[in-house]
């Protein structure tokens, strides 16, 4: 019964020791990620800082608090709480029993007995009895307690500013380097411009006038086309996630800069050797000192206790619009209006700061985006014309890209607009912008000085003044340009004059700048140094511009 109790006691010291095991192997497990979800929310923090996020959503729990970002992410942060001291080392085994006392002495034989007279020899004495054994020895005392392991270091993860205003991710203070000795970026880098194209060849002089009397110079030869344009620039590279683990056979920190792929020790050691060491406490935080939550913003501070980042808190329109400090149109033109057509589309731009608004706006609160308009011309007042809000996209670096329609405008009256943003209980609003109602033309025709339309074919001298006609007449982008199919037969100018060069047939055309859809052409034949041209192509003068 005794053998089979001592095996029962050993059995279940043994079932308790692989118990302790796995809850301390479950404990490494779930401290590693937790360790590498900070990290995450680490960079999550920085991309946002970058990108002008905001917080739309905070919930505080036991462990500290989850922040709901402007793109929708999830960030979970810790809140620095210090650790537990870890507990006593056991107590050392008892000192082992005393030895056992020596045997006393035997007691020494009695004498020898007096002689007789002629007795008989006296009796042996008996032998003495064996002494009483000592006393047991005292039990040693206690050994002395075992001393306790040294403590396990976690190393403090963070990210730090260079001077070339990146940041990049640090471990206890220090740069973390990748294997080439670079260090690692916790934020991504913008893709680079590409590379202008290059300037199209000029296009070759046109040839000199023909002789004769005064001869006029020959026009210059059309510009060359532009060059093509350049490679896009390369994509910006992404920041990296460290990832944290501890090496089972060297008990060392290690580092992954690869999603797991390859690690590399950090040199630090995860836990003590020496001694048996009580069961750990619970870890504070290795990555933030604190996080202070205020009603518009929060303040992250890292381990390091003097790295921050403030990002705002912007849950409501009112925390949007109170965050406002200027929306400004991006005018496009030097003269600083915006160019409107009624029914079609097109997109102004303003300047938004700080820029965090402009992604609030763009991702939450498009919908309070709007337009008012004044009439200034003729007689102030309300404008009957109005600019519907098609969409809005956050360009980045506060540049707010509005897409919009506007409707109703009319060639008689100035309109001037402001964009407001407005949730119904509150406003804000922009300085007005003047507005150019632009009419473009639907068509153009050609006229030609001094002759008639509709005569048949006609032939005139060397040079020919022919003017554009655009329709309708009310229309306030005249700009034209004149093109020929073949300069070697007759060349024509900015201003619409014809000069015949060699014999031959040509054909000269007039485009809209505005609309270059909107063009008309005519065909010229040269012989002899005279134009000759059908006066039916043409329209009559008298309409012409």
């Amino acid at each position: 019964m005794a053998l089979m109790a001592v095996a029962c006691t050993d059995y279940q010291s043994s079932i308790d020791e692989l118990d302790n095991r796995v809850d301390g192997i479950e404990q490494r497990v779930a401290k590693l990620e937790s360790l590498n979800s900070q990290i995450a929310a680490i960079q999550q923090i920085v991309t946002a800082q970058e990108q002008a996020g905001y917080i739309t959503g905070v919930a505080q729990n036991a462990n500290g608090y989850q922040f709901t970002m402007s793109n929708g992410t999830i960030i979970s942060v810790r809140d620095g709480i210090d650790g537990k001291d870890g507990k006593d080392g056991a107590d050392g085994k008892d000192g082992k029993d005393g030895i056992d006392g020596k045997d006393g002495k035997d007691g020494q034989n009695g004498k020898d007995g007096v002689d007789g007279k002629d007795g008989k020899d006296g009796v042996d004495g008996k032998d003495g009895k064996d002494g009483v054994d000592g006393k047991d020895g005292k039990d040693g005392q206690n050994g002395k307690d075992g001393l306790n392991g040294q403590d396990g270091h976690t190393p403090i993860i963070g990210v730090a500013q260079d001077t070339d205003g990146n940041w990049y991710w640090t471990v206890d203070g220090e740069f973390l380097l990748d294997g080439t000795g670079n260090k690692v970026l916790a934020n991504g880098i913008g893709g680079q411009n590409g590379k202008d194209g290059q300037n199209g060849k000029d296009g070759q002089d046109g040839k000199d006038g023909a002789d004769g009397k005064d001869g006029k110079d020959g026009v210059d030869g059309k510009d060359g086309k532009d060059g093509v344009d350049g490679k896009d620039g390369q994509n910006g590279k992404d920041g990296i996630t460290p990832q944290l683990r501890i090496n089972t056979t060297t008990l060392m920190w290690e580092v992954s800069l690869d999603k797991g792929e390859t690690w590399t020790s950090l040199g630090v050691k995860a836990k003590g050797e020496d001694g048996a060491k009580g069961a750990d406490g619970a870890d504070g935080d290795a990555f933030f000192k604190s996080v202070t939550v205020g009603e518009t913003e929060v303040t992250f501070t890292l381990a390091d206790g003097v790295t921050t980042f403030t990002l705002p808190v912007m849950d409501t329109f009112k925390k949007v619009r109170d965050r406002v400090q200027s929306i400004v149109y991006i005018p496009e033109n030097l003269d600083g209006m915006m160019t409107l057509q009624n029914g079609v589309q097109t997109t102004v731009r303003y300047r938004v700061m700080p820029e965090a608004v402009a992604t609030a706006l763009a991702t939450n609160y498009a919908s309070t985006l709007s337009f008012i308009g004044e009439e200034v011309a003729v007689t102030r007042g309300i404008a009957s014309a109005t600019i519907a809000i098609d969409g809005v996209v956050n360009e980045g670096n506060g540049r707010l890209a509005v897409s919009i329609t506007p409707s109703g405008m009319t060639a008689d009256k100035g309109y001037a607009f402001a964009l407001t943003m407005n949730d119904g209980t509150s406003m804000y609003s922009t300085a007005y912008t003047s507005v150019f109602f632009a009419i473009p033309p639907v068509a153009i025709g050609i006229a030609a000085d001094g002759i008639l339309a509709g005569q048949g074919y006609i032939t005139v001298g060397n040079t020919l003044q022919l003017i554009p006609l655009l329709v309708p007449t009310t229309t306030n982008m005249k700009g034209v340009e004149w093109t020929t199919s073949d300069a070697n037969v007759a060349t024509v100018d900015a201003n619409g004059q014809v000069i015949a060069r060699n014999n031959g047939t040509a054909t000269i055309t007039v485009t809209s700048k505005a609309a270059p859809t909107v063009s008309k052409s005519i065909t010229i034949t040269v012989s002899d140094g005279s134009i000759t041209l059908n006066t039916n192509d043409l329209v009559s003068q008298s309409n012409a511009e």
